[in-house]
């Protein structure tokens, strides 16, 4: 998971927020933003936070919705919204594929 540019920043567009972040000014304010994240969610996965000039955004588009899955440096994107709502169908079967792959034979 990576941390970016806050969509609905509280300070910037604050619409429907139920949590009070606002536009990251420097790393360490985006860093503290990914932290409260996982702290709040219990999260148990790796979270990488994108550059202030917003690297990662801009060459992937992630927003809004879009899941992928980077391994071994190539990308897929694996999910895109549907009705405007969260669908973690197709990453969860991209995700138990590339574990099956992975996984030793018994």
């Amino acid at each position: 998971m990576i941390q970016i540019r806050e969509a609905h920043a509280s300070d910037v567009w604050p619409i429907g927020n139920i949590v009070n972040v606002k536009e990251h000014r420097t790393l360490e304010e985006r860093l503290t933003a990914a932290r409260n994240m996982v702290e709040a969610t219990h999260l148990k996965i790796s979270v990488l936070a994108d550059t202030m000039d917003n690297t990662f955004l801009k060459l992937y588009s992630p927003w809004p919705f879009r899941f992928f899955v980077i391994m071994d440096g190539n990308f897929k994107l694996v999910g895109m919204p549907k009705e405007a709502r969260y669908d973690t169908t197709d990453l969860v079967n991209c995700l138990d594929a590339l574990l099956d792959e992975k996984s030793p034979e018994s």
